[in-house]
């Protein structure tokens, strides 16, 4: 496990236990949420300082989701159970710099059912 992969993983258990988390049962499907704020450069011209935009440069935005999501599997007893990803990556100012990750259960068959209905064909 590389440093970071392990102070990920030291943060989500610290969070869990700080908010209550109860780990999911097996057949529990859950989703995530990752915003990855990366700080503008220190040279960006001062009216961009302050501005949030996408970011459209490395680090790919699959390499650092997993990145993420490896050591957070200490939240569920299993990988399959995560079925829904949201990921952003921007480029932020540098007060707003950091990663921020939400893990919910979607064993409300409603909000399953809305899910799946965005996601399908027609």
């Amino acid at each position: 496990m590389t440093e970071y992969a392990g102070r990920v993983r030291c943060v989500a258990t610290a969070a869990a236990h700080r908010d209550g988390w109860l780990q999911p049962a097996p057949d529990v499907p859950i989703k995530v949420v990752i915003r990855f704020g990366f700080a503008r450069p220190k040279n960006a011209r001062k009216s961009e300082r302050d501005r949030t935009s996408l970011r459209i440069t490395v680090p790919d935005v699959d390499n650092v989701t997993k990145a993420v999501l490896d050591p957070c599997s200490v939240l569920w007893p299993d990988d399959r159970q995560v079925c829904v990803i949201e990921c952003i990556k921007l480029t932020v100012p540098r007060s707003e710099e950091g990663v921020t990750i939400t893990v919910e259960t979607l064993d409300c068959e409603n909000y399953q059912s809305e899910i799946i209905s965005r996601f399908s064909k027609g």
